[in-house]
């Protein structure tokens, strides 16, 4: 999971958009990815862009998977 900041740099680029979303939705798939995409976006020391991009991933990902519980 070393590529995901440059994947998230990536996926802010209209010309890399499409193969670094292909790329994140197959690295998102491993155990534990949300974690590390966490704590890339709490890091200070990551770049901003890549850490915004990450949190809106982050975001879109728990978005998605969310299972609507009905009562």
């Amino acid at each position: 999971m070393s590529q995901l900041p440059a994947l998230l740099l990536a996926s802010l680029d209209p010309n890399t958009r499409k193969q670094a979303e292909q790329n994140l939705n197959a690295l998102s798939q491993q155990p534990g990815f949300l974690p590390v995409l966490l704590r890339l976006v709490l890091e200070p020391s990551q770049d901003r862009p890549v850490r915004l991009a990450g949190s809106i991933y982050f975001k879109n990902v728990v978005k998605n998977k969310w299972e609507d519980v009905r009562e």
